[in-house]
């Protein structure tokens, strides 16, 4: 469905940032180790992509 929407031109928002934003709220509460978001986001992005 975001394919089409993408294809007819509509602007797409995946959920992708809330979901690795509340991944790495939860890694740094039980690691105390702040993860770098934008590896993450890059990472899920290459993963939805194959």
């Amino acid at each position: 469905m975001l394919q089409e929407a993408k294809r007819r031109g509509a602007r797409i928002v995946t959920g992708v940032a809330m979901f690795v934003g509340q991944g790495a709220l939860s890694f740094e509460k039980w690691t105390g180790v702040k993860p770098d978001e934008t590896i993450g986001k890059k990472l899920i992005e290459g993963l939805l992509e194959e």
